[in-house]
């Protein structure tokens, strides 16, 4: 089994989903996004993509797909979960999508970072973390 694979599957328990969770994955039909599918299916959960290309984040089988490039995805993941924000997300990004991914994680939610392709700094309010009880 790759390596990238067994990480995935280890990202995806660190996020403890269950069939009523929602997991936004940042880069979703990227060559990482694409394993997370088969995963997130096996673990019953809903999955939104964010993604530059929609079609194939829609084939690798996300429920909602977001083009980050014409689309705001934090208002886009809202809008689709009833302002209740993402229960778990996969973050591959970094950099300054971690503020913006943190917006919209819901409360007692939990975010994974697995990648870092915009950066592996950012300057993050902790009080906010705190009070929602994100992990």
């Amino acid at each position: 089994m790759p390596v990238r694979i067994i990480a995935l599957l280890l990202a995806l328990a660190a996020c403890k989903g269950n069939s009523k969770s929602k997991l936004a994955e940042d880069a979703a039909a990227s060559g990482s996004g694409s394993a997370v599918d088969p995963a997130e299916r096996a673990l019953q959960g809903d999955k939104k993509g964010v993604a530059g290309d929609l079609e194939a984040c829609r084939k690798l089988g996300a429920d909602i797909a977001v083009n980050y490039r014409e689309q705001d995805f934090v208002k886009e993941v809202m809008n689709t979960t009833g302002d209740k924000g993402a229960d778990r997300i996969l973050d591959m990004v970094g950099g300054e999508y971690i503020n913006r991914n943190l917006s919209f994680l819901a409360g007692e939610g939990r975010r994974v970072q697995i990648a870092f392709l915009q950066g592996s700094k950012a300057e993050i309010n902790l009080a906010q973390v705190m009070v929602k009880r994100q992990t």
